[in-house]
């Protein structure tokens, strides 16, 4: 019984993501009455905090509470870990799936919109894809997740259907895939250096590529990575995506959960980039003080409240990266 016990709990980042994909697949089946959809959705977002709150003593204690590898050809996996930093990732975005399912449901409730069902799935999906970014134990399983994010948000982008809704989501896919094509080549260049590309401490790149290499490879990542993080002048799709004011609390947690992995990935190069003396990521912290004045001009040019707040987080997000 013991050592059940023992492999369930050390099944825990998993059970963290499938308990949001599990709501999300059954949500629809309790679409009426409204008052089951969103108990529904409270109590898995309940659960879920109380999972990977459950993972805090042992982190802090210096465990990693790891899920089992899906072994994949070519030495490749899918692997989920707990480690401080993804921890923090998953906490605070379980904490605030809580505080932000309650405003939706005031919100849309009063709102009458239609729809809500597949809302509340969509937001239950993207749930799941941040826990898995937080969680990812390397870069392929962080691409997967990431990918999945990008796909699921994009209901909620256009979930009042208008013209202009429409036209943000395509948008928004032209530019977040788009990202990704450059993610993914660069993750495969990763692979070929570093075959495997397990998130370690301290990263895992020192001496396995040039500086010239390095500098190149790092420039793909905050590329691909920039585009959902918002940098200028990556940021375009983001006020358009504000187009129904009902995004607002979407938008808040993407900037809080979604962006906040991104950094998480490319940790791995600048640690193990300044380890080795490369000079490849010396420009990486003057980003966020060449990046303010623009946003602020932006805001002050007559656009909407929504659009301003779309500003406001875009400049917010690139100050903590």
């Amino acid at each position: 019984m013991s050592s059940v016990m023992d492999q369930l709990l050390d099944q825990r980042p998993l059970i963290a993501v499938m308990i949001s994909l599990v709501a999300a697949i059954t949500m629809p089946l309790f679409s009426r009455p409204p008052n089951w959809r969103e108990g529904c959705t409270l109590l898995a977002a309940t659960l879920k905090l109380f999972v990977v709150a459950s993972m805090l003593s042992a982190v802090l204690a210096g465990e990693t509470p790891s899920s089992a590898s899906i072994l994949l050809p070519q030495g490749l996996s899918l692997h989920l870990r707990a480690d401080p930093l993804g921890l923090v990732f998953a906490l605070t975005s379980a904490t605030l799936w809580v505080v932000t399912s309650l405003y939706s449901i005031g919100y849309m409730r009063a709102k009458e919109a239609p729809r809500q069902t597949g809302y509340y799935a969509a937001f239950a999906l993207c749930l799941s894809a941040t826990t898995g970014l937080a969680f990812a134990g390397n870069l392929l399983t962080f691409f997967v997740f990431y990918e999945v994010l990008t796909l699921s948000t994009y209901p909620l982008v256009v979930h009042t259907r208008t013209a202009e809704a429409r036209s943000a989501g395509r948008r928004y896919l032209v530019y977040t895939i788009g990202g990704g094509q450059l993610l993914l080549a660069a993750i495969v260049w990763t692979q070929v250096v570093a075959p495997g590309s397990e998130f370690v401490p301290g990263g895992f790149l020192a001496g396995r590529a040039s500086d010239v290499a390095m500098a190149v490879g790092f420039a793909a990542f905050m590329i691909g990575l920039g585009v959902k993080a918002a940098l200028m002048p990556l940021h375009g799709w983001l006020p358009a995506a504000m187009a129904d004011m009902a995004m607002c609390s979407i938008s808040i947690r993407e900037n809080t959960n979604g962006r906040s992995p991104c950094w998480r990935s490319i940790d791995a190069l600048v640690v193990e980039s300044r380890r080795s003396s490369t000079r490849s990521t010396d420009w990486l912290p003057a980003l966020p003080h060449r990046d303010k004045r623009p946003g602020l001009v932006q805001r002050s040019g007559g656009r909407p409240a929504r659009r301003s707040l779309a500003f406001a987080l875009c400049r917010g997000s690139r100050g903590s990266v």
